[in-house]
């Protein structure tokens, strides 16, 4: 049997699929602990091999974790975390740039093109499947709209801070990002009011309330630190609102239409009239 890993190391979790004979037969998201120091990634790493035991076979890895605040800078981030695999799956790690895959050497060399192209590979698979489309990657911190076309993606930006400023890379996700991020305003009681300007709750509220968030989508701590129920959810609402859960009823908490914020400010945003790539 012929079996491969595709690795995405990102800066609050780890992604991993297990390929056998060219089909994806499992896939794991391990949280990074929630350490300041570079020592978390290297214990995800070591719970991911744990899970797997097979360090033998072909290894491609994608990366995002470089831009952790753990790290002084992108390149140490990159250096980092390319020694990390390296030491881990020997010469069999092969790691994702915009021109493909390289070795261990190349990608430390061409470091800036490996930092954070995941964004890139998804873009380059969908382009082998579809003539041309607009790729969006809706994860739990950001949203990538990625156009592509003739076999290729055709963004903009070519990293994150070109594809921020060209609207390519949103920071809004349906469970870290603070609801604060996405409205400064929201319906209650047949009336807008402002929302407090703190990390009172996160998306994964909104979602959790409406129901479509599945219950293994959130591996982190909610934003109190308490737990994750209805109730609980509603109160970190009510708190946005500078109210208390029992200043309404269930119902008027699950209402509470800040998700919509969400898409509206996305339609808002302009998007590129055409690629500098053709």
């Amino acid at each position: 049997m012929d079996t491969a890993f595709g690795w995405d190391l990102g800066g609050v979790n780890l992604k991993l699929a297990r390929v056998e004979d060219g089909r994806v037969v499992s896939v794991t998201q391990i949280p990074c602990p929630a350490l300041p120091e570079p020592r978390k990634f290297d214990l995800a790493v070591e719970e991911a091999i744990r899970d797997i035991g097979d360090t033998e076979a072909a290894h491609a890895i994608t990366m995002t974790g470089e831009l952790s605040d753990v790290f002084a800078s992108r390149y140490e981030g990159v250096a980092y975390l390319v020694a990390l695999m390296r030491k881990t799956v020997g010469e069999n790690a092969r790691f994702y740039g915009l021109d493909g895959f390289v070795d261990a050497h190349q990608a430390i060399a061409d470091w800036e093109s490996v930092a954070s192209a995941n964004w890139h590979a998804s873009a380059a698979l969908a382009a082998a499947v579809e003539d041309a489309g607009l790729l969006v990657d809706v994860g739990t911190t950001t949203t990538d709209i990625i156009p592509f076309k003739e076999g290729s993606p055709c963004a903009i930006g070519l990293n994150d801070g070109d594809r921020l400023r060209e609207g390519e890379l949103l920071y809004r996700g349906v469970v870290r990002t603070p609801v604060m991020a996405i409205a400064s305003q929201a319906p209650f009681k047949g009336r807008m009011q402002g929302l407090a300007a703190e990390r009172f709750a996160t998306m994964a509220d909104v979602y959790r309330l409406t129901g479509d968030l599945p219950d293994d989508a959130d591996p982190f701590a909610s934003a109190d630190g308490r737990g994750k129920g209805l109730d609980e959810s509603a109160a970190r609402l009510a708190r946005m609102l500078g109210r208390d859960a029992e200043d309404a009823d269930f119902v008027a908490w699950k209402r509470l239409r800040i998700s919509s914020a969400a898409a509206s400010w996305t339609r808002s945003r302009p998007m590129p009239a055409r690629s500098s790539n053709g």
